[in-house]
């Protein structure tokens, strides 16, 4: 019982790590998805620097045009170095904790959004293993206790060949055995017993006690990762609305500066603003993947 105590123990603490490589496995995956995002964005500046550059050889646009759409490339540019110095980072953690070595090349699928959220209504994790382990540890030892202030009785034989034997006044070689029966009986373990008992009886309950508050808790985190699950379900509902609204808005305003009615940097706000709801979505995405997953680790199934 001690052994399978220790086994689960060891289970408790692997399973533990789960949690903290899901953190890291999804972080990667934002980052993939915003250094996508960041490309596009970058070509769609580049566009846009192209038309300006166009316009300002023709006396249509001012040079300030021309740097203010330079200088949100090196912002990009800027950003893009943050995410991949972050993703290194993070790679290198997501190594050591799975013994694999990880390189920028390495290709991180993203999983595909379940329609339906896991079967919550069971809890099976390893800690209830472990609880019920440290249960059986504790009453083994009572009975241990028990046990061995209870009398024993024995049976025994012993034989042999010897000269002389059993029989001193023969001479020679003689077989000889000897049986009986043994009582013993230690009566100072009565001292303590009753002590002993209660202190591992304590602590017996106080097991039960931990699994009954680790389910209270779990139950409450279940409760709380069932919302956030139905929130970013929510807000991706939303999402492809505000990026169409945005796309719409953004297109207008290319029309506009090429007439000359609004200026590049009322032009860079509207390719910005599209840029962030594109961006709002794919965190979402994110969030309720690993929402989802969160909820299947806490109940582990």
């Amino acid at each position: 019982s001690s052994s399978e105590l220790e086994k689960n123990k060891y289970e408790v603490d692997l399973y533990a790590i789960n949690e903290r490589v899901y953190q890291i496995f999804f972080g990667i995956i934002l980052l993939d998805e915003q250094l996508k995002q960041i490309d596009i964005l970058q070509k769609e500046l580049n566009t846009n620097l192209e038309r300006v550059t166009a316009y300002l050889s023709r006396g249509l646009a001012n040079q300030s045009d021309v740097d203010a759409i330079k200088v949100e490339q090196l912002k990009t540019l800027q950003r893009k170095s943050e995410i991949q110095s972050t993703k290194k980072s993070y790679l290198e953690m997501l190594s050591a904790m799975i013994g694999e070595q990880l390189s920028s090349e390495t290709t991180f699928v993203k999983p595909v959004i379940a329609v339906e959220n896991p079967d919550n209504k069971v809890i099976n994790r390893p800690e209830l293993k472990f609880f019920e382990a440290q249960n059986n540890f504790y009453s083994s030892q009572i009975k241990s206790v028990k046990s061995a202030n209870m009398p024993k009785l024995g049976v025994y034989i012993q034989g042999g060949i010897g000269n002389p034997g059993l029989n001193m006044l023969k001479n020679g070689f003689s077989p000889f055995y000897i049986a009986g029966v043994r009582f013993s009986w230690n009566l100072s373990g009565f001292y303590s017993q009753n002590n002993n008992l209660s202190k591992l009886e304590i602590n017996r309950l106080n097991s039960e006690i931990q699994k009954e508050i680790f389910l209270y808790n779990t139950n409450l985190t279940v409760t709380r990762q069932n919302n956030e699950v139905a929130k970013f379900r929510e807000l991706l509902d939303k999402d492809d609305e505000i990026i169409a609204l945005r796309h719409s808005i953004k297109i207008t305003a290319e029309v506009k500066q090429a007439n000359g009615t609004i200026s590049v940097n009322d032009l860079l706000r509207e390719i910005n603003a599209e840029n962030m709801a594109v961006q709002d979505k794919l965190l979402h995405e994110i969030q309720l993947i690993m929402a989802i997953y969160n909820l299947k680790n806490t109940v582990n199934n």
